[in-house]
């Protein structure tokens, strides 16, 4: 029988819509955003260490029209 662990659990602000493992170091990239109705898309790149589970946004101002919806 095999136990399976929560790692980490990401609190996105936006749906996200893509998630991309680094090919060597314990990191995923993690896109999302949504259109907000009006002019603007809003969104987040987020980078998260799987080893400490800390999260870094790589998008200062999410309100500036970014949506991500794809990672390699």
């Amino acid at each position: 029988m095999s136990v399976r662990v929560c790692r980490a659990l990401l609190g996105a602000r936006f749906p996200v819509h893509a998630m991309a493992f680094h090919p060597s170091l314990p990191v995923l990239a993690v896109g999302s955003g949504r259109y907000n109705g009006g002019y603007f898309f809003e969104g987040e790149l987020l980078l998260l260490d799987l080893e400490t589970g800390a999260i870094k946004s790589l998008i200062e101002d999410y309100y500036g029209g970014r949506q991500v919806l794809g990672l390699e």
